[in-house]
């Protein structure tokens, strides 16, 4: 992907395999900005709603399979080259019970770390 055809902003979205709020993603995605595109995995639950709703609202997906691995670290050092500015990075975390969670929490702690913008959203409302 060139500079010029880069996308706006890259948007890694991740969660729960049992998640099942397909409107609460799809009002998410719907309110990113024009020439967005969506990272996701092809896991049940979060990943494939959002892929799934990315494409519905004509949200550019880049395959999961593109990046160079899918472990978290070297998936958000992906998002950072995809990417100049630290505003056209962003992680969708969608997890009940975070906490709980090991992949979800993992992406979630490295891309603070590495400052990229994270909302992790429960089904009750977004946390920043």
């Amino acid at each position: 992907m060139t500079n010029e055809t880069a996308p706006l902003m890259v948007v890694v979205v991740c969660g729960s395999r049992s998640w099942t709020n397909r409107d609460l993603i799809r009002r998410r995605l719907a309110a990113l900005r024009a020439g967005s595109a969506v990272i996701t995995g092809k896991e049940p639950g979060a990943d494939t709603i959002a892929r799934e709703e990315a494409i519905q609202l004509g949200v550019e997906v880049l395959p999961v399979d593109a990046a160079p691995t899918k472990l978290p670290e070297e998936l958000i050092d992906w998002l950072f080259e995809l990417t100049a500015r630290p505003e056209e990075r962003l992680v969708l975390a969608f997890h009940e019970n975070l906490a709980a969670s090991v992949d979800t929490a993992r992406t979630v702690s490295i891309a603070r770390d590495r400052g990229a913008a994270v909302e992790v959203i429960t089904g009750e409302g977004s946390q920043h």
